[in-house]
């Protein structure tokens, strides 16, 4: 049921806000780091702030988080692609569906920092 106070009358969502709540205070803390101990653009002079968060990993799928994180974090929440440094899905599709080959991000990730 993920995020949602409407199914099983939203005792999951008592059991599961708080771990994601501390989810959302540590990306918070990623975040105000980034705006204090950033490096300026050396063309521009500019500091680029972040402009949206990319979840991956099997619990990216979650009913609700992206929308959870983001009214929180008011910063748009994205699920992550897997596949953008591997290959073009206008070519070729993975036989994995979008939501299990998030389960994979990291291991993808891995594998292309080895080539």
């Amino acid at each position: 049921y993920g995020l949602s106070h409407r199914h099983g009358k939203g005792e999951l969502f008592s059991v599961i806000t708080p771990v994601v709540s501390a989810l959302q205070k540590e990306i918070l803390r990623y975040i105000n780091f980034w705006d204090t101990h950033h490096e300026k653009n050396s063309s521009t002079g500019e500091h680029r702030p972040i402009e949206h968060i990319i979840l991956c990993g099997g619990e990216a799928n979650l009913p609700g988080i992206k929308d959870y994180l983001s009214l929180g974090l008011r910063t748009s929440v994205l699920l992550g692609n897997p596949w953008v440094n591997v290959m073009s899905i206008d070519s070729y599709i993975p036989e994995l569906s979008k939501e299990n080959s998030l389960r994979y991000a990291n291991a993808i990730g891995l594998a292309l920092r080895g080539l």
